[in-house]
């Protein structure tokens, strides 16, 4: 079975994450995500792209003389990729330019071949930027690169998806370089988050918006290695234009990057409580109570206790299981929960409700509801002796709508 967008715990596995609750940047040993070119020195000064003729300079995490700039930061669990003017007392460190911004890759962490990748994101609309969501050869060799999302801040509502190939690759003679571009008309995208992806297969590459399929093109003979992950605002140049000074800082805000490869023998992988969160695979973490503390798991499977106070808990990645014991004084949180792969661990909390059934949402003791910012929340109605009694919001998951779903396979209640 293909990957489906629309049905992706069904059809794929997910092999990445990066959610934002917090930042983990290469260091030169660890970290998920880098912020500068792989053949810059680990502690060099940065880097720009200067064959396109970008105006920007992409700060590097691990260059002590400029760490007071900061072009990648979190805000409301966002990663802000930020294009800003460089203070002058910087531009000598980084080649005398003008502006600095932002740009993530997990060329050090994460490279794949084949598979769905994905970026939500809200672009800015502001002239002379341009932000990018991409795929790079592992072996660093140019071209091939899969451009999944060029947007230009002059032209919000104009989606631009690219292949770059060897001409000869497509063709079957010749030298060069290839670049096929689709531009596609989409809503403004500095108005609202969508999603951006590409499925990138051995006999065809489909780019999707908002996880609906906007351009296809048979896979060129020279995009069948790994390949890596990278984003970022660019600024001015021929093509961007020139920058609105007026207007910065820009930011280009993601909510996450996701990449998932397709289930071996195209069937999904069974969803049991035997392949599920074990304390020797993975981390068990328990909130404190006190408001707003956060639990960061790992990529293995890790099992979260929630407590009772507001915890916001994220994945990481993994099969994880979330367990609700008791009644919240307020709602826990999941930034990353994946249906399909993840649970939701009611079990004793119903028990404390003296519920002995197998079907609590049928039964009126549970159920989900959508939120406006394109989540969910788990609702829960303990009964008394007349009848129910009170509606208590148990946790909110972000970036899950209530249809991805499965009461009977996402939910522990037994």
């Amino acid at each position: 079975m293909p990957i489906d967008p629309m049905n992706l715990a069904a059809t794929a596995k997910m092999t990445f994450k990066a959610v934002f609750v917090s930042l983990s940047l290469w260091n030169g040993t660890t970290g998920q995500l880098a912020t500068d070119y792989w053949f810059d020195p680990i502690h060099g000064n940065g880097g720009t792209n200067s064959d396109s003729g970008e105006e920007e300079w992409y700060i590097n995490s691990n260059y002590a003389a400029t760490q007071s700039i900061k072009p990648w930061t979190i805000e409301n669990k966002t990663l802000l990729l930020t294009l800003d003017i460089a203070p002058a007392n910087i531009r000598p460190l980084i080649g005398g330019y003008k502006f600095t911004s932002g740009e993530i890759n997990t060329f050090h962490d994460f490279s794949q071949t084949y598979g769905y990748f994905e970026m939500r994101a809200k672009v800015p609309a502001v002239d002379g930027m341009w932000s990018a969501f991409w795929l790079r050869r592992e072996n660093s060799t140019w071209p091939p690169e899969l451009d999944i999302m060029e947007i230009l801040g002059r032209d919000p509502t104009t989606l631009h998806v690219n292949c770059h190939t060897r001409i000869n690759a497509r063709h079957g003679a010749g030298g060069g370089n290839l670049s096929e571009t689709t531009p596609v008309t989409i809503p403004d995208a500095s108005l609202a988050f969508h999603d951006y992806g590409v499925d990138w297969e051995e006999k065809t590459i489909t780019w999707y918006f908002d996880r609906q399929a906007v351009a296809r093109i048979p896979t060129p003979v020279d995009m069948h290695q790994p390949m890596y992950i990278q984003a970022n605002l660019a600024g001015g140049g021929p093509w961007a234009k020139d920058i609105d000074m007026s207007k910065l800082p820009a930011s280009l805000a993601i909510e996450y990057i996701k990449a998932y490869k397709e289930f071996p023998g195209g069937g999904q992988a069974k969803k049991d409580l035997g392949s599920g969160p074990d304390p020797v695979s993975g981390l068990l973490l328990v909130a404190d109570n006190e408001p707003n503390q956060v639990l960061q798991g790992t990529p293995r499977s890790d099992t979260f206790i929630a407590g009772d106070n507001s915890v916001v808990m994220e994945g990481n990645g993994g099969r994880d299981r979330f367990v609700f014991n008791d009644i919240p004084i307020n709602p826990g949180q999941i930034t990353d929960f994946d249906p399909g792969l993840d649970w939701i661990d009611v079990s004793q909390l119903l028990a404390a409700a003296h519920y002995r059934g197998t079907q609590p949402f049928s039964d009126g003791l549970l159920s989900i509801a959508p939120t406006v910012d394109g989540g969910s929340e788990l609702h829960f109605y303990p009964r008394r002796v007349k009848g129910f009694c009170c509606d208590y919001t148990i946790v909110k998951l972000d970036h899950v709508l209530p249809s991805q779903l499965n009461l009977a396979e996402d939910f522990i209640v037994k």
